[in-house]
């Protein structure tokens, strides 16, 4: 944490792999409420037969994340992109509008 270091983490593929038992079970929830920067991903789409949307929906029904969390993990993806500075602000305006929209 001290760090900064991004976590791009994979619950679906980790649970696949034998990293963690179930996604209900897995990490993330600890890993974000000791205030990890931290967003989830899909790792292989094809092998974990898994979308993005696939892994939120599961996130929010086997471990308690609120659709609130997984914007903000999304705005935090962004902030630690690799993109050239101008996309990066470019991506966080665009995620911090749809955060906004979503809120109102």
């Amino acid at each position: 944490k001290a760090s900064g270091v991004h976590l791009e983490v994979c619950p679906t593929s980790n649970v696949h792999t034998g990293a963690a038992g179930s996604v209900a079970l897995h990490p993330i929830r600890l890993l974000w409420r000791a205030g990890l920067s931290l967003s989830f991903h899909t790792d292989n789409r094809l092998i974990s037969c898994i979308t993005h949307s696939g892994e939120a929906v599961r996130l929010v029904r086997e471990t308690g994340f609120a659709p609130a969390d997984l914007a903000q993990m999304t705005l935090q993806a962004a902030q630690h992109s690799f993109l050239p500075e101008s996309a990066r602000e470019h991506a966080l305006t665009l995620v911090r509008a749809w955060i906004a929209e979503d809120a109102a």
